[in-house]
């Protein structure tokens, strides 16, 4: 039949096990831990083993008393906890910044339109405490007049701490600066009319600029750098994540590592006996049928679990063979790619993407996370951008202030030591390290 033709393509297609297997590889501990309990409630032939002991002992006491809606309990005291020291971690009940603003006003006593435009600013403020509205866009949205929205701005920026409520930098240093007793004039000026020069200036082109004298000048510079730019940033709560390493290298007397995987607490996959024999004791065909389907689902998840382990083991050998100066001695990590574990391992780069996803090392130094260990070379001298980081901050630090290095002298400096950079790679890498440039670092 014209307009009908046969072709022949080659098409790769994932069975169910591979994908089970990247699924699992890819999963954290935790949401292996998970994954394995849907699975016994699923499959009732699978027999789960954890070693609860160790699992209490690798958690940490914050998120051990942290409970499923995410505030901390109280642990139940008895008298045989006399010598139990309980660590600080985080209260459920800690002052935040709105209630700390409330306590400070006695709203009975203002107005409806005042205490509601109150209210709305209170709960408008960033997490750096600053105000991102207008007095028009105030007004508008109290359904005030402006000399109602002014009044609620003027008694919100009136609040401790100083600075809260301010619409820009500017403003937030100025409220911080009219608390103080007795004033700063000059640094009143500075940060209401010069604080864009502060970046690019020295203090005697600040001072010209401002028309001060240069003491005064860099007294109220000094002054203006003890103000805190983010005044409600103290009360914003962030829970530290807890971290339970999946992997334990130990250093040998020979040099070499002992490394051993932390996850007992995961849980072992095993087939239940129990169901295994009542099914077979049924002696029915549908039973059987169920019992041979389930046995191979519960074999599936042990191979992809057993999966997981040995690639996490053989990616993290290399690793420690090939960062060892870091592991060792604290130094610089070597440039290493995807590329470079997958070829060794012998699998597709998106697999070595999958495996240190969320995954975490402890060793003698600490807890790190294996994504760290995964570095880019820096131009031609195949330096890590850390590394070269390093020697920008160190030929800085030693340089002479009146004559600060530019970004080209940078380079070149890198260049006599066996550090190929772009200039254009000298500022960013500066810029990376909050360091202004030649003009505004020159004394």
């Amino acid at each position: 039949m014209a307009g009908i033709s046969q072709q022949q393509v080659q098409r790769q297609e994932l069975q169910q096990y591979q994908i089970l297997q990247l699924n699992v590889l890819s999963m954290t501990g935790d949401e292996l831990s998970a994954y394995l309990d849907s699975a016994q409630e699923e499959n009732p032939l699978i027999d789960l083993i954890r070693d609860r002991k160790q699992y209490e002992q690798d958690l940490s006491v914050g998120r051990w008393l942290r409970g499923s809606e995410g505030t901390y309990e109280r642990p139940e005291y008895s008298a045989a906890d006399d010598d139990f020291t309980v660590p600080e971690i985080p209260c459920g009940d800690e002052e935040t910044l709105e209630q700390h603003l409330r306590m400070q006003i006695d709203f009975d006593r203002l107005r409806p339109a005042l205490r509601a435009a109150v209210s709305y600013l209170i709960g408008n403020l960033d997490e750096d405490g600053r105000l991102r509205l207008t007095l028009p866009e105030i007004a508008a949205a109290c359904r005030c007049d402006a000399a109602c929205a002014q009044q609620a701005l003027t008694m919100l920026q009136s609040l401790e701490p100083f600075g809260i409520g301010a619409r820009d930098l500017s403003e937030c240093l100025m409220l911080q600066l009219k608390a103080l007793s007795p004033r700063c004039v000059a640094a009143e000026m500075i940060a209401g009319g010069c604080l864009g020069a502060v970046a690019t200036s020295s203090a005697a082109g600040i001072a010209a600029k401002c028309g001060l004298s240069l003491p005064e000048t860099e007294q109220a510079l000094a002054l203006i750098r003890t103000l805190d730019p983010r005044p409600g940033a103290a009360y914003t709560q962030e829970s530290a994540p807890c971290v339970i390493p999946d992997l334990q290298a130990t250093p040998l007397a020979d040099g070499t590592w002992k490394l051993e995987l932390n996850d007992n607490w995961v849980g072992t996959i095993g087939i239940s006996r129990y169901y295994t024999a009542l099914l077979r004791a049924a002696g029915d065909a549908e039973a059987s049928a169920y019992l041979a389907n389930r046995i191979g689902h519960a074999k599936l998840i042990m191979a992809a679990v057993e999966h997981r382990r040995e690639t996490m083991l053989e990616i993290a050998r290399m690793i420690l063979e090939i960062q060892s100066d870091f592991f060792t001695a604290g130094g610089a990590l070597r440039p290493l790619s995807l590329d470079q574990i997958a070829d060794h391992v012998g699998c597709h780069k998106s697999t070595v993407s999958r495996a240190i996803r969320g995954k975490y090392l402890s060793w003698p130094g600490g807890c790190i996370a294996l994504r760290r260990m995964i570095v880019s070379a820096v131009g031609v001298s195949a330096q890590t951008q850390s590394s070269v980081l390093d020697q920008i901050r160190s030929l800085l630090a030693s340089e002479d202030a009146h004559h600060p290095l530019s970004d080209q002298a940078i380079a070149d400096a890198l260049a006599q030591g066996g550090t190929q950079v772009a200039r254009r790679t000298v500022v960013k890498y500066r810029e990376l390290l909050g360091i202004a440039n030649a003009r505004a670092r020159r004394q």
